[in-house]
């Protein structure tokens, strides 16, 4: 066997100019590069390597692999759970049950590496479990491995490995591979185990194998991932390429670097950007994707299915059926499916009814079945019908509406400030949703798998109003139902509560953290880092944009290994040669993505029109800049440039459709011509919000009064309900908390204590019987504690005191509209 040579080459356009004379074909790392080899017309084969491996381990990669293997897998350890019975596993069984997408990793890893079960550690009893799982799992003929362990036996002999070449055809050109005269490796700093195994079975042909590798050795420190690979350490030939240094002559750089106030100012800059001559990149981290799948679903060439609407709502029914208790109202699940408009029996609003589900979700969150929904809504509707009549009602338009604001306390609670009409749509699509999942789930312990795929697409075909859907939702839809008509061949049935994880990376495209180095990544308009080596060459000309470079992940940590994999446990394997070498090539991947993400932001260093970023907010948490960007700012002498920019929607009840930053001229003229009969509330809202009149925006322009509806919000509110109600009504907290969860029944046991306990806490006697005339009556003060949450700052306001910076701060975090205004937390700043 030949020994591979290495081609180092400093400038990407080294690649496409010439510098290297091809001579065979050229495998990339990245499906972007080679795609920048066709746009730029060098005349070679080109194939990213994802596709190579599709190409000779079709059984491997084929649809309907993975729901089998979950399938199998869950087999495999209900089995073994009943003959481990008594021995004080099911804590581990638990784990095993709760982590089988870890587990397929797992084993998928160590199938590629090529270990055998004797070679596994057995010394903890989580060990043992595993190594059976293991052993049972590849000797099954359903999981693959044995199909996949004859391929790669095949590519081990020279003949055998060119029958391969030319007998397996692409199914999109329909056209083999061949076999080549020469075979080029181009941006492999990492080489999983699959991809060292097609390295040496190209070796095997005795045609030349070459490595073009990105190295310059006067920045030597950036190019340590190359260094670092264990299959280059080993004596290799190593050549330049003919780069000639004059034509590589850098243009001026142009850097700027942006501070996203959160996640919703990033997205919006995105939007603005994508169709425009801007190329951006990110830093794909665990947040960072799922930021993306939410905004932007669509992934070129393999669209993950269950980002679009018609995906995630299958997905939640899946999440939420439960073999005894039937569909179980998980209230994330539910606010998901009804998030996708397939909620209903027709495809729904689905703006307003995840609306409506916001302002009511606390109220129900206690409800797990239908009958309970039921039940809840018929004690809502008759608080609503009989209680609700009892406050003040008083003619004319403007003075009713300020009256209804100082005496009904449940007139900001989001549950009833709903209409019945739009409560009705609600239930009625929670109702279909539970006839959706009877549909697919019932019949038995166990489902025929072909049944159900005729079902979920009978599903997806009667409830599809084409013209109602998303251009790429269409699109994803046919793929989806092509998927469905392909009928899984080595296991045709499952319990019920097996599929929802195998049915959603079926449908959903691959396994998350599957393989140890990501392929292509692209969300809309935004692709992986790791594409960034082609960007010059591909985007010759355009500005771009690299996003999520923030201390957490960039340079960022070790990639997390599958459990029950670690490092340690890979060193421990009992293995020789070829299969201790592919152990090395798993660690290196696993190890060093700090020495990646460093390159690879090198290489974007080195693009003449840059721009890189961070958001300073993620789930409420201040993250700061990377310390790559700090030294770019000292480097290039630049300033920070902090954009914040408001929602693109205000929220679903608001009317207003004007200037982001500046309150409408016609409703301000209303809204002003009512001053004489304005409650406090107006001058408090402004008084407490850390920009003046955000807040009163909101309450009482945007909409007729403030409505709490948020968990966190409730939790306060109905303990204020409850000590401002035994305090005016002269009783007992008991007998006050008693009528208050009649009328609000969202708390269990505990919770009421709690509330009960802090409503006892409360000192709510400072205004005494102090009240307030509005027009011809009087009002009490303490209405204020029920609209603002926080009774020391309302008393200190009431009373003349000065409201601090730190006490808008602490505002914040009760006021209603903290989910989506853009000024949240800049009390002190």
């Amino acid at each position: 066997m030949q020994k591979p040579v290495i081609i180092k080459y400093k400038h990407v356009q080294s690649l496409i100019n010439g510098a290297i004379a091809y001579n065979g074909l050229v495998i990339t790392a990245n499906q972007q590069m080679a795609e920048a080899f066709r746009k730029n017309g060098v005349n070679t084969q080109v194939m990213e390597v994802n596709m190579v491996m599709r190409v000779l381990l079709p059984e491997w990669y084929e649809n309907t692999r993975k729901l089998e293997q979950f399938i199998l897998l869950d087999e495999i350890i209900r089995a073994l759970e009943a003959e481990y019975t008594g021995k004080e596993t099911g804590n581990v069984f638990r784990a095993m049950y709760n982590n089988k997408s870890e587990l397929i990793a797992s084993i998928s890893a160590l199938v590629e590496i090529g270990a055998e079960s004797a070679m596994l550690p057995a010394e903890s009893q989580e060990q043992k479990i595993f190594r059976r799982i293991y052993q049972e799992f590849i000797s099954d003929g359903r999981s693959g491995v044995g199909i996949l362990r004859k391929r790669l036996f095949s590519w081990e002999r020279a003949d055998s490995f060119k029958r391969e070449l030319t007998e397996n055809v692409m199914r999109t050109t329909g056209r083999a591979i061949g076999i080549p005269r020469a075979v080029y490796f181009q941006g492999f700093y990492y080489i999983t185990p699959l991809q060292a195994r097609l390295v040496n079975a190209f070796r095997q042909l005795n045609i030349p194998v070459y490595f073009l590798n990105n190295m310059n050795d006067e920045d030597p420190v950036y190019y340590e991932i190359w260094e670092k690979n264990p299959r280059f350490q080993e004596k290799m030939a190593v050549r330049w390429a003919d780069e000639d240094e004059a034509s590589s002559t850098k243009a001026e750089k142009k850097r700027s670097i942006v501070k996203y106030r959160d996640a919703f100012a990033m997205v919006r800059k995105l939007e603005k950007v994508k169709a425009g001559n801007t190329v951006i990149y990110a830093v794909m981290s665990r947040q960072v994707k799922e930021l993306l799948e939410t905004f932007f679903p669509e992934r070129a060439e393999k669209s993950q299915l269950m980002a679009y609407p018609v995906g995630r709502y299958l997905l939640s029914l899946y999440n939420m059926w439960d073999d005894e208790a039937g569909l179980v109202l998980e209230p994330d699940n539910v606010r998901a499916c009804l998030s996708t408009g397939w909620a209903g029996s027709r495809y729904e609003d689905s703006k307003k009814l995840l609306s409506t589900y916001d302002m009511v979700q606390d109220y129900f969150r206690a409800c797990r079945t239908v009958d309970e929904w039921r039940a809840a809504m018929d004690r809502l509707q008759e608080v609503k019908q009989k209680i609700m009549p009892l406050f003040e009602h008083t003619s004319g338009e403007h003075l009713g509406r300020w009256r209804e604001i100082v005496t009904n306390p449940f007139h900001n609670l989001g549950a009833f400030s709903a209409s019945d009409e739009r409560l009705a749509e609600l239930t009625s699509a929670i109702k279909h949703m539970a006839e959706d999942a009877q549909m697919l789930f019932a019949g038995g312990d166990t489902l025929s798998l072909k049944e159900h795929f005729r079902k979920v697409y009978k599903l997806l075909k009667d409830k599809a109003p084409r013209e109602l859907l998303y251009e790429e939702e269409t699109e994803v839809l046919r793929i989806m139902l092509g998927r469905l008509q392909g009928n899984p061949q080595h296991i045709t049935e499952c319990r019920p509560a097996g599929l929802a994880e195998a049915m959603s990376f079926f449908l959903g495209g691959k396994l998350e953290d599957e393989e140890a180095i990501p392929d292509d990544e692209v969300f809309g308009p935004v692709r992986g880092l790791s594409d960034i080596e082609s960007a010059q060459i591909l985007h010759s000309g355009k500005k771009f944009m690299v996003c999520g470079c923030d201390s957490q992940n960039m340079p960022g940590q070790s990639r997390p290994y599958p459990w029950p994999l670690t490092q340690t446990y890979i060193k421990s394997l009992t293995c020789q040669n070829e299969v201790k070498a592919r152990c090395q090539d798993y660690l290196h991947c696993m190890d060093n993505a700090l020495l990646g993400n460093r390159y690879l932001f090198h290489l974007a260093d080195q693009l003449e029109d840059v721009e890189f970023s961070w958001m300073e907010l993620v789930n409420d948490k201040e993250v700061n800049p990377s310390v790559y960007l700090l030294q770019l700012k000292e480097a290039y002498k630049l300033t920070i440039k902090d954009e914040k920019q408001m929602l693109k929607e205000l929220p679903e009840e608001a009317a207003y459709a004007g200037d982001d930053n500046k309150l409408t001229s016609q409703a301000m003229a209303v809204f002003t011509s009512e001053e004489k009969i304005w409650p406090t509330e107006i001058k408090m809202d402004q008084e407490f919000c850390p920009q003046g009149s955000w807040r009163l925006f909101y309450d009482y322009i945007l909409a007729s009064h403030p409505v709490f509806s948020s968990t966190f919000q409730m939790q306060f509110y109905i303990a204020v309900l409850i000590s401002l109600m035994a305090d005016m009504a002269s009783c007992s907290y008991e007998t006050a908390a008693e009528q208050v969860f009649v009328a609000y029944p969202a708390f269990n046991e505990a919770e009421q204590q709690e509330r009960l306990d802090f409503a006892k806490r409360y000192k709510t006697d400072a205004l005494a019987q102090e009240r307030q005339p509005l027009a011809d009556r009087e009002y009490t003060l303490k209405r204020h504690y029920l609209q603002y949450l926080s009774i020391d700052t309302v008393n200190t306001y009431l009373q003349g005191g000065t409201i601090t910076p730190e006490n808008k701060e602490k505002m914040c975090a009760y006021c209603p509209h903290k989910a989506y205004c853009f000024v949240k937390g800049d009390a002190a700043k």
